[in-house]
């Protein structure tokens, strides 16, 4: 996954699970990060999330128009999904 749309890196940074091994959240340096970008996103009442949601991709491989779509919903969802795997429970767990 990757990006040439200005601002969008935070997005496939935190879309990439493995970018966030199980092990490395023990690394104290990987700890401060992902609550570095759980505090970013939530900023001021999740105005990052609000003002440049994530841009994502999704068409049917039939179909001669590619579609692109900005969603607020897929930017909480991924704060979510960070905040629950790393964050909400102290530490990673197995299983999601």
């Amino acid at each position: 996954m990757h990006t040439g749309v200005p601002d969008q890196q935070i997005w496939t940074f935190i879309a990439r699970p493995a970018r966030f091994p199980f092990d490395a959240w023990r690394l104290s340096s990987r700890r401060v990060l992902i609550r570095a970008v759980l505090r970013e996103l939530a900023r001021d009442d999740f105005a990052l999330i609000q003002t440049n949601p994530p841009l994502f991709y999704h068409n049917d491989i039939t179909a001669t128009v590619p579609r692109y779509y900005w969603s607020e919903d897929l930017g909480y969802a991924l704060w979510l999904r960070l905040y629950d795997r790393y964050e909400h429970r102290g530490e990673p767990h197995l299983g999601r």
